[in-house]
């Protein structure tokens, strides 16, 4: 029983901000590189590559936001790897759009002990709109060995091995400080998106006047699981930080998939919306930031911006405010 192995000396409250007290199973080393996990059904706008585009060119080459709730147009298949990183030999899952040979490398980190297997829906929905992504296994997330910073710095050397064009980082939780912390060090980097990020004894805020790149944050409501939100105050040390607070949305609802010891300790209540408008809400959020810091669509001003078509709709109907 992972519960009961857990030392007398951690408290209750303590059990309760690590979100869960487990170890989940990772995706299956032995999964063959030719492996597909998801299929999408070509219903795609557009034929053309969306990776055939001038991230400097805000002009017509660049492809129109949508509705980015919904499935992309490519097939994703998947496989597994371990690579060298800074402090570790890191296994991770690789999701490839099929028929993209060059697209953009988003880095995707779960939270405090929890593991690849928990970001598993997320990757394959942003591969599926054209991106590639890696899942880690964070070296340093457990109650065991707990360092946010080496974890940003393995993240580093996960992307400059897996890509040689600039990489996006992303996470969740403590998987977003990680990605925060990154693309502060590596100013070559697209961007980050945190998915209800928290920070640690202010480390994450500490380093944001490092970060010159775009960075989007999802927030979910205040409560333990995510340090009552705190890592907000890292964005709020950003100029050009885009952060939203998604409505009744909790900690575990950005994750994708989460489990039931997750569920237990975090699960909000919901009176306005269900389970599945708030996981595509951050669907959609979270994919148009993304294709935004590739400079891929219009999606950052149709998602981000009080102007934008698709952030009136969530907007009006209240599962969105700027926190």
């Amino acid at each position: 029983d992972i519960v009961q192995s857990i030392p007398t000396t951690f408290s209750p409250l303590l059990v309760f901000v690590s979100i869960s007290c487990t170890e989940t199973t990772a995706v299956d080393s032995g999964t063959s590189a030719n492996d597909t996990e998801q299929s999408t059904d070509d219903s795609g706008s557009d034929s053309d590559d969306p990776t055939d585009t001038d991230p400097d060119d805000s002009g017509s080459d660049v492809l129109p936001a949508e509705d980015y709730r919904n499935p992309g147009p490519y097939s994703v298949q998947s496989s597994t790897g371990q690579e060298s990183a800074d402090s570790c030999e890191m296994d991770f899952t690789l999701y490839t759009p099929v028929g993209l040979t060059d697209a953009p490398l988003v880095l995707l980190a779960h939270g405090f002990v929890r593991s690849r297997a928990n970001m598993v829906g997320w990757a394959e929905h942003f591969a599926s709109w054209g991106l590639q992504v890696a899942t880690p296994d964070l070296c340093h997330a457990s109650i065991w060995d707990t360092d946010h910073s080496a974890n940003a710095d393995d993240l580093i050397a996960l992307g400059q091995n897996l890509s040689s064009d600039s990489v996006i980082y992303a996470g969740q939780s403590a998987g977003g400080l990680a990605a925060t912390l990154a693309v502060g060090r590596d100013p070559s980097s697209l961007g980050a998106l945190g998915l209800d990020a928290t920070d640690s004894e202010s480390l994450g805020a500490g380093e944001a006047s490092q970060i010159t790149s775009a960075v989007y944050g999802l927030a979910g409501e205040p409560s333990d699981c995510n340090a009552n939100s705190n890592g907000l105050s890292i964005y709020s040390a950003i100029s050009q930080a885009h952060v939203l607070r998604v409505t009744e949305a909790d900690h575990c609802d950005f994750e994708s998939d989460t489990d039931a010891l997750c569920t237990a300790f975090c699960q909000g209540s919901n009176n306005q919306f269900t389970d599945d408008q708030i996981h595509q809400a951050i669907l959609g959020l979270s994919t148009a930031a993304l294709l935004d810091m590739t400079g891929q669509s219009q999606a950052g001003v149709a998602w981000w911006s009080e102007e934008g078509e698709y952030y009136g709709e969530l907007q009006t109907s209240g599962i969105i405010s700027v926190p």
